[in-house]
């Protein structure tokens, strides 16, 4: 097959998002090396198509808003009947208006902004209100968890959802880093949205510090005011000296980072997947998520379930501090490229 991957919608510095991006379809060239992947997206596609991974790309810079909507819904199918691809696969939800709707797809990771629209500018949202008219246009709506498969059905009242689980084997390319052998116990947090809210984190830190448990916390993505709020924050909760704001670092770092962990926090008010809670779970690293982040539902027992609080989250830091790694159980991303690429081969097939 000769397939369009629109990935304008998981831009380099959009983390997770583009981490998905860049390993499924890693995943997909390996699983499938007979297919043709044809990238529409920003100028990091190129590093795939330097690997093999994509045959070609259409690079667009990725400017404003508008320019995102003009490429995402006219200029990426206007490509797709160019090179005469079989298919176009949107990595977001919102796929060309300007490509056959019986052979195109859309992947939706989340709902957030219906959850949680407080947390999204008004230019955000009305970008979001075009999922709806995209998911009700495409043939199939691949959904990233049955969380985000139920969540799809009851904003858009799509049905025609496939539930392709993101793979969690990446962290089998890094480098193999020894747990730290000093005493001090480090926790790894996320401060780089809104919805990630390390302040409690940050607090309970200073609950187990003022009780003489000995911590270090690493908040990964704040920087500039933002960053500025937090580092005030830690001063008021007696944690200034135990927490680190690295802000956003590059990827070795990162691996670094997660494998030295003690423990993984990932208190967010809602999350479509949770990528971190795989990468920890490849090393046996316990995580503790939020009640209300959905992430029990998607993860199920991988996770430790905590109210968004400090008074809930120290004790939660404490149990899991005392239980430590476990024996890790590992889903691939061959597979997740295997399962989206076999619904799109039998939907076109259907269509012949």
């Amino acid at each position: 097959m000769r397939i369009l991957v629109d990935v304008m919608g998981t831009p380099q510095a959009s983390g997770g998002m583009n981490l998905y991006a860049r390993e499924l379809l890693a995943a997909w060239a390996e699983t499938s090396p007979q297919d043709e992947l044809i990238l529409v997206g920003g100028p990091w596609i190129l590093d795939l198509v330097r690997r093999g991974i994509a045959t070609k790309g259409e690079v667009i810079h990725q400017g404003n808003v508008t320019k995102r909507l003009w490429v995402q819904t006219i200029k990426s199918g206007l490509i797709a009947r160019r090179v005469q691809a079989d298919a176009l696969l949107s990595l977001s939800p919102i796929a060309a208006f300007t490509f056959p709707s019986d052979r195109s797809f859309a992947v939706v990771h989340d709902w957030r902004h219906k959850r949680r629209p407080n947390e999204f500018s008004p230019v955000q949202r009305m970008y979001r209100r075009l999922w709806i008219l995209s998911l009700r246009r495409v043939r199939r709506v691949f959904t990233i968890s049955e969380k985000s498969a139920q969540e799809t059905l009851q904003y858009s009242k799509v049905a025609n959802s496939v539930v392709v689980r993101n793979g969690g084997d990446h962290p089998r390319h890094w480098a193999k880093l020894e747990p730290t052998a000093d005493d001090e116990p480090r926790i790894l947090t996320y401060g780089h949205f809104n919805n990630k809210r390390p302040e409690p984190v940050i607090e309970a830190v200073g609950l187990l510090r003022a009780s003489s448990e000995h911590l270090r916390l690493t908040v990964l993505g704040a920087r500039g005011k933002y960053r500025d709020e937090l580092l005030a924050h830690a001063r008021r909760s007696g944690a200034e000296d135990a927490v680190d704001f690295p802000g956003y670092v590059d990827e070795i770092t990162y691996q670094s980072l997660l494998q030295q962990a003690d423990v993984v926090v990932l208190n967010s008010s809602d999350e479509g997947y949770g990528l971190p809670v795989a990468e920890a779970n490849f090393f046996g690293i316990p995580v503790i998520a939020a009640s209300d982040s959905g992430l029990g539902e998607i993860h199920g027992s991988s996770v430790y379930l905590s109210d968004p609080f400090a008074a809930s989250l120290a004790p939660a830091l404490q149990y899991c501090l005392r239980k430590g790694r476990s024996t890790p159980s590992v889903k691939t991303w061959a597979d997740a490229s295997r399962l989206l690429r076999s619904a799109i081969d039998a939907a076109i097939s259907k269509s012949e």
